[in-house]
């Protein structure tokens, strides 16, 4: 696992002298916010969605497109998103 975390850029990991996490993700990027959060908001702010959102948030998250997330953020206003649970 710290292999395949160091390969993707979220690690920094020497062998036996430890691991430092990079927290802004890999390439120093921004980390993405996660969908479902932005997802639950849109649904019931633009569309007035009410019963059943979280889990529709959950099904929808798979396939929305991170280009789409982000539209959908920009059009809330870019809410803050709380780290998940």
């Amino acid at each position: 696992m710290v292999k395949r975390l160091s390969e993707t850029g979220l690690i920094e990991h020497v062998p036996y002298s430890g691991v430092q996490a990079h927290l802004a993700g890999p390439a120093g990027g921004a980390p993405n916010d996660p969908p479902a959060p932005i997802l639950e908001l849109y649904l019931t702010q633009h569309l007035g969605t009410t019963g059943g959102v979280h889990a529709e948030a959950e099904r929808l998250e798979h396939a929305v497109s991170d280009e789409r997330s982000k539209r959908m953020a920009s059009a809330l206003g870019t809410p803050p998103i709380r780290p998940a649970r």
